[in-house]
Order: C-alpha cells, then sequence, then structure tokens
C-alpha cells in the first residue's frame, strides 16, 4: 500500500454511504507517480493506489473505468478516454486487483490517470461506487473495460442544459453488423433501459445520493437511472453517439436482467402495465430461442444425411 498526505476533497457529504471510501482511498494515495511502478506493485500485493496532485480541480466530467483481467481490452478503451479533444475531464480508473497484465497496461497510461485503484473488491457495483466516491467532475459517466467513446470529440460535444440531471445517448454495438442502438423514449423507462449505462451521464452531487447497489447481478444501473426519473429528475438526449459497447459484457444476460428489472419497474411504476410487458419480453425472449434452436437442428440434421 503507497501513502500520501493528500486530504480528501470536501465535495461528498460526510453523511454519504461514499464519504468513507473516498476518505479511505485519498488517505492511502500517494502524490509521486514516480513510486508508482509495476515492480512496486508485485512487491506489495494486494493494493495500488495513487492520485495526480496536478489533477484538475472540479472538471466538466469524471471518466471511469472499471476492469478486472482483461488486458485484451483495457488499452483500447483507455485509449479512447485520453484521445479525446477535450481536456476538461478527469481519468478514474478502478482495477479489481487483476493478475494478468492488466496493470502493467494501465501504469503504461498513468501519466494520462488521475486516480488509479487496484485492489480486491466485491464486484463491479463496488468498483463503481469506489470510482464514483473519487469523482470531482460535474457529470459522471462509466466507461468500463472493453466499451470505449464512439469518437473522439464525444466530450467536446457534451453540451447539457442546466436543468438536465441525466443526459444520454446512442450506443454502437460491436457486433458483426456494427449494429446502433438508438436511446429510447425516456418516458418508457418502465419498459427497461432507454439507454447504455456507457452512453449515460449523471450529474455527480445527484449521483453520489443514488449509489449503485450491491444487491443486484447486472441492473444495478437501471435501478439508479429508474429511481432518477420516478424522483422527478430532468433528463436529456443529446444528438450524438456517445459509445461503442462491447455486445458481450456482464449484462448480455438477457433472462436474468429483464427480470431483475421487472422487480425494479414494478416497485417504481405500480400504475404502468409492468406484469404484462415483462411478460411479453421474456416470451419473445422464449420464441426466439427455440427458433433459433430448431435452425441449428435443421442445420445439423441437414449435414448428418448428407453424409449418410
Amino acid at each position: 500500500m503507497l501513502h500520501s498526505h493528500i486530504e480528501p476533497q470536501p465535495i461528498i457529504p460526510e453523511s454519504s454511504p461514499l464519504y468513507a471510501e473516498r476518505s479511505r482511498i485519498f488517505s492511502a494515495a500517494e502524490d509521486d507517480f514516480a513510486a508508482c511502478t509495476l515492480d512496486h506493485y508485485s512487491n506489495n500485493p494486494p493494493s495500488l493506489i495513487f492520485a495526480n496532485p496536478l489533477r484538475k480541480k472540479n472538471p466538466l466530467v469524471s471518466v471511469i473505468t472499471i476492469v478486472f483481467n482483461d488486458e485484451k481490452n483495457i488499452y483500447r478503451t483507455m485509449e479512447s478516454v485520453i484521445r479525446q479533444t477535450s481536456d476538461d475531464y478527469e481519468y478514474i480508473v478502478i482495477d479489481g486487483a487483476s493478475t494478468d497484465q492488466t496493470v502493467s497496461l494501465i501504469l503504461d497510461c498513468s501519466h494520462s490517470i488521475d486516480v488509479f485503484v487496484s485492489e480486491p473488491d466485491r464486484g463491479i457495483y463496488h468498483a463503481q461506487n469506489k470510482g464514483l466516491s473519487l469523482a470531482s467532475g460535474e457529470w459522471v459517466i462509466f466507461m468500463n473495460s472493453g466499451d470505449y467513446f464512439a469518437n473522439k470529440n464525444v466530450l467536446s460535444n457534451f453540451q447539457p442544459s442546466p436543468e438536465t440531471i441525466v443526459a444520454f445517448g446512442d450506443s454502437i454495438w460491436t457486433d458483426a453488423w456494427q449494429s446502433s442502438w438508438a436511446a429510447k423514449n425516456v418516458h418508457d423507462i418502465w419498459k427497461g433501459m432507454i439507454a447504455c449505462h456507457q452512453a449515460t451521464f449523471i450529474k455527480r452531487d445527484i449521483h453520489i445520493k443514488y449509489p449503485l447497489s450491491e444487491k443486484y447481478k447486472i441492473i444495478s444501473d437501471y435501478s439508479v437511472i429508474a429511481q432518477l426519473y420516478a424522483d422527478g429528475y430532468t433528463f436529456e438526449k443529446v444528438p450524438f453517439p456517445i459509445a461503442r459497447i462491447e455486445v458481450a459484457g456482464v449484462s448480455d444476460a438477457k433472462y436474468s436482467r429483464t427480470i431483475e428489472r421487472y422487480f425494479v419497474a414494478r416497485k417504481l411504476f405500480p400504475n404502468k402495465p409492468v406484469i404484462t410487458t415483462y411478460a411479453n419480453i421474456i416470451i419473445q425472449f422464449i420464441r426466439k430461442d427455440i427458433s433459433s434452436f430448431i435452425t441449428r437442428l435443421r442445420s445439423r440434421l441437414d449435414r448428418t444425411v448428407r453424409k449418410i
């Protein structure tokens, strides 16, 4: 563990559940980047923490990347952040004590990272809350490992209205078709996510009042967004794509994701036809899966017949 005299900035109320996390990390941070080397990390497991003493004060955006053992994708994600034409942002990287080359790749970019934490955590939402607790920007966006900004001008183009609390936009899926996912009407949020979390900016001072719940496996982001909408906060759709998304991410589990969202929607939107809507969604999934299974079975039988 590295040590420092950096004091936590007074930007989180002491009553917030994130305050203790922020205080712990900054009290352990090292303000000398020279000490933050892979050798230090290798010889002092399991934690590595540093904070750039020259980090921007109150930037427009805090970009947060969560990663664990993803040496294949982490550099691409960091590159998409570092190459943004805007410099009005800070970059926070939270690693879950990776055992592959992830930490080495992150340290290679340490000159462009404002806060880096590598230590064991309880999962993705614990890690995201950790990043949120360290943020000082007006806005927060999570761009986790494997996902990246749609282009280098996203942050430069980000100019939301003053009254906006949640700004969201379109995404581009990195599948074989490079398909686009258009953000949905905000008033349909009771039906599911209106945009990917990687394509969603949230005002930091509001987000810290709505930390991500660790009781959910893969839809805590939806829980936060839906609660913000239910509580009357202002949403705004931006007119440009924000993120490119790795299709096979953690949330690519349609049945469990839909069931978890159902329980959130039923609680927050009791006057909407939640039961029938989500039942129809599950039925559509089952039909598609059956159709796909039949297609594969026919293909296999055809190949078998040709061999006979």
